[in-house]
């Protein structure tokens, strides 16, 4: 949402609707820590107002308080509009107030959607994650996890159980032991075949896709296990090891 040019997200949660606190002092021009100081020394009146969000930066959890449209409204008329100088900045704060209740309002009515869908915009961000693996060779979880952690904070949407379900697969995927990345050459002769056949392989196994015969760049299923060089054309790889036991055989089969 905007609010004179200045984004404001909308957090909707279960049948609540909210605005962060620090995109409230962003839209009023106000400082965010006296927006906190007010909340806290008012604390037993915002305490059923307030709400708490949950982002991650990379693997580090990050908090932010939301306020209900009822808070958001109590908490401006608890600004102290006597001590506001400049009478466009108090009506901006007017203004604000009107247009967060009529926004919260509409939102949980269904009348007006809280933003570009988040899948739209988590596609954007994991176009950027996926080069980040692809050509700086950052863990694919990790990069992901970054895309969702960005899409939580551009749109407001609650994303938290699918970051949980990654860190779940990537602390699996560690106990299972050190990663080690091949080239295809040294994963063939770790298999004892030839590249040849290994290609045609991964190919079979949905791994890689394919121009004619030749290899050309790795399907989402192979950038689990394989990445691109860094800074290398098609047909470089470097592959975990521990894709052995799910690469098939001529058969079809998995070894």
């Amino acid at each position: 949402m905007l609010f004179h040019d200045v984004p404001v997200r909308v957090v909707k949660r279960s049948k609540e609707a909210m605005f962060p606190v620090v995109d409230i002092a962003g839209a009023l021009g106000y400082d965010r820590q006296s927006l906190h100081d007010i909340l806290n020394r008012n604390s037993a009146l915002f305490v059923v107002f307030r709400r708490e969000g949950v982002t991650l930066t990379g693997s580090n959890p990050f908090k932010y308080t939301c306020l209900t449209r009822d808070g958001v409204i109590a908490l401006l008329s608890k600004i102290d509009y006597l001590r506001i100088k400049d009478p466009a900045k108090r009506q901006r704060i007017i203004e604000f107030q009107r247009w967060a209740a009529e926004t919260l309002g509409k939102v949980m009515d269904g009348d007006l959607k809280s933003g570009q869908p988040w899948f739209e915009v988590f596609q954007k961000n994991v176009s950027v994650a996926q080069f980040l693996h692809r050509y700086l060779g950052i863990d694919y979880y990790d990069a992901i996890t970054f895309a969702i952690s960005r899409t939580e904070r551009e749109t407001g949407e609650d994303l938290s159980g699918y970051i949980r379900l990654i860190e779940e697969t990537k602390s699996l995927r560690d106990l299972q032991g050190p990663v080690e990345f091949v080239s295809t050459e040294d994963l063939a002769r770790k298999m004892g075949c030839s590249v040849r056949e290994l290609c045609d392989r991964l190919y079979l196994g949905g791994f890689t896709r394919r121009s004619g015969r030749t290899v050309n760049n790795l399907t989402e299923k192979g950038r689990r296990w394989g990445k691109e060089k860094p800074y290398d054309q098609h047909d470089v790889f470097l592959w975990d090891t521990r894709i052995m036991p799910h690469i098939p055989s001529w058969w079809g089969s998995s070894e």
